[in-house]
């Protein structure tokens, strides 16, 4: 495997294959305050990949 250099936080970057996977946003608050604490907000995102295979990935987002 080729080093790709020093990644400072790789508990970001872990596999989300066991992770919850919701169409709503209000299963999502309630995900997200589970684990972070009430007090947010949740917004639906999308983000952008230099990818054919996954282009754009729609996620959701908990600002405080």
């Amino acid at each position: 495997m080729k080093e790709i250099g020093f990644i400072p936080n790789p508990e970001q970057y872990a596999s989300a294959a066991d992770l919850l996977l919701t169409e709503n946003s209000v299963d999502a608050q309630d995900f997200f305050e589970e684990y972070c604490g009430a007090g947010g907000v949740v917004l639906l995102c999308n983000i952008a990949f230099n990818s054919l295979k996954y282009p754009i990935l729609p996620f959701w987002h908990m600002g405080i």
